[in-house]
């Protein structure tokens, strides 16, 4: 498990949802299947996604983790930078040879596009 606090104003990519805070704490469970298990992985991102939906606290998912998400869930994630957002993933190439990327693979993470 990892807990540790980080200052948000020190995250300067335009895209990285912190909450509102000036201090907010990055939070994971370190988890593995041993022996390789697929079953006994499945179950562990089943139980990741509950433990995402049970957060009241207004947290945001670091997009490293191993939550499914949806497409829906990502447009939630981003809420109103999700326009701007889904407008430069769509400059990346991978997008354009794969438009339906999101999609097909909802568990992927999305690019973090510095635009600067």
């Amino acid at each position: 498990m990892l807990l540790y606090p980080l200052r948000t104003g020190r995250l300067a990519r335009p895209y990285v949802q912190v909450p509102g805070e000036q201090v907010a704490f990055l939070f994971t469970i370190l988890r593995n299947s041993v022996p390789p298990d697929a079953a006994a992985a499945e179950r562990q991102l089943q139980d990741n996604r509950m433990l995402y939906e049970r957060d009241g606290g207004g947290g945001k998912r670091y997009p490293v983790g191993s939550v499914p998400f949806t497409p829906a869930d990502w447009r939630d994630h981003f809420g109103a930078n999700w326009p701007a957002f889904a407008a430069a993933e769509a400059l990346r190439p991978e997008a354009r040879a794969h438009p339906r990327a999101a999609d097909l693979h909802p568990r992927t993470a999305p690019c973090m596009i510095d635009q600067r």
